[in-house]
C-alpha cells in the first residue's frame, strides 16, 4: 500500500504501518518483503534497534537518517540476535549508509557471491562474550583426488586455510567464479568497527574486522579508507584461494586489533 515504491521508511516499534514516512513499516522482516529491488530504504531512530536482520534485494540502499551535524555516530541501529545472526546480508550493488549496526550474533555485514557493494559512514560494534556464529558448511566443501584439491568440483570461498568452514567476521565478503562474474569491487568509507575486547575470553571476538575470501578464477578489489577497526583478533583478513587475485588498497585507516 506504499504509494512510492521506491522509498521505503521503517522503524522499531513503529506498529502498523504501509511503509511510508508517516506510517513506517515495524520489522526488517517486514521491508525486506515488500521493498521491491532498486528501492531505498530508510531505517528511522528509534530508542531500540531493528531486531531480525536484512537479506537485501539487488541494488537496494540501506540508509539511516544522517546523524546531527557534529556528530559523526549513526542514531538508527539494527541487529540479529537469532537465526543465523547476520545483521545485514547483501546482494549486488547495495549501499549501506548511517547506521549503527549492534551486536549481531554472527557478521555485522555479510556478502556472498555480490558485486559493487558500498559501506560508507557505519558504526559496527559487539559486545557479547559468545563467540560469532559459523558461515554455512555449504560454503567449504573440499573434494580431493589423490593428495590434490579438486579446485572444479571443490567449493572454497567460506575455507579457513585448514580447509574447515569459518567463523564469521564483522564485515564479511566470500567471492569466486561460481556466480559468473570474474572482477569484484567492494568500498569501505568512514567506517569503525569496535568489537568488545576480552582478553580472559577471545573466542568470544570476531576474528577479523573486514575479511575478503575468494576462490576460483576471481579478483576481488577492496577500497578501504578512511576507517578504524578496534579490538577484533585481526585487523583486515585477506585470502586468496587456487587462481583468485584479491587487492586491497587501505587509505588513512587505523588497526588496533589483539
Amino acid at each position: 500500500r506504499n504509494p512510492d515504491q521506491t522509498q521505503w521508511f521503517v522503524r522499531a516499534g513503529a506498529g502498523e504501518g504501509i511503509g511510508a514516512q508517516p506510517r513506517p513499516l515495524g520489522s526488517l522482516a517486514d521491508v525486506e518483503r515488500c521493498a521491491p529491488a532498486g528501492a531505498t530504504i530508510t531505517v528511522l531512530p528509534s530508542s531500540m534497534p531493528l531486531d531480525g536482520g536484512i537479506r537485501l534485494k539487488d541494488r537496494q540502499r540501506l540508509l539511516g537518517a544522517e546523524p546531527p551535524r557534529g556528530t559523526a555516530i549513526p542514531s538508527a541501529r539494527v541487529t540479529n540476535t537469532t537465526g543465523t545472526g547476520d545483521a545485514i546480508t547483501l546482494a549486488h550493488g547495495n549501499e549501506i549508509a548511517h547506521l549503527h549496526i549492534d551486536s549481531p550474533a554472527g557478521a555485522a555485514i555479510l556478502g556472498d557471491n555480490v558485486n559493487g557493494a558500498i559501506l560508507r559512514d557505519l558504526l559496527i560494534t559487539r559486545r557479547s562474550p559468545t563467540p560469532p556464529s559459523r558461515l554455512d558448511e555449504a560454503l567449504c566443501r573440499v573434494v580431493k583426488t589423490g593428495d590434490r584439491v579438486d579446485n572444479a568440483q571443490s567449493i572454497l570461498r567460506g575455507c579457513t586455510g585448514r580447509q574447515a568452514t569459518g567463523v564469521k567476521h564483522a564485515v564479511m565478503f566470500l567471492a569466486d567464479d561460481r556466480a559468473g562474474t570474474t572482477s569484484i569491487k567492494y568500498s569501505i568509507q568512514r567506517v569503525m568497527i569496535q568489537d568488545n575486547p576480552s582478553h580472559e575470553n577471545p573466542q568470544g571476538l570476531w576474528p577479523a574486522g573486514v575479511s575478503v575470501s575468494a576462490a576460483g578464477h576471481a579478483a576481488v578489489t577492496l577500497d578501504l579508507l578512511d576507517s578504524s577497526i578496534e579490538f577484533t583478533a585481526r585487523g583486515l583478513g585477506l585470502r586468496g584461494m587456487d587462481r583468485a587475485v584479491v587487492t586491497a588498497n587501505v587509505t588513512n585507516t587505523a588497526f588496533d586489533s589483539l
